[in-house]
């Protein structure tokens, strides 16, 4: 076991940076931000998605879906 740590921490060493941590402010954040900058309010038992969806005049499904579609790679 303690070779496959040695081995792991060699290769990890080799390898760049993640570049999959950005910095900076997440997807959610700044939804909730856009969200409240036109004066959409969460209600108390809403997601984020929810109020998003209402924001944009669609339904949760509608919006699920286009993310599915883009998480394909798909034209959404």
């Amino acid at each position: 076991m303690k070779a496959i740590g040695r081995t792991l921490q060699r290769l990890e060493g080799r390898l760049p940076p993640n570049p999959v941590h950005p910095s900076g402010p997440s997807a959610a954040e700044k939804i909730s931000e856009w969200l409240t900058q036109r004066g959409i309010a969460r209600d108390e038992n809403e997601s984020l998605m929810a109020t998003f969806a209402r924001a944009l005049h669609v339904t949760e499904s509608d919006v699920r879906a286009y993310l599915q579609r883009r998480a394909a790679g798909l034209r959404a």
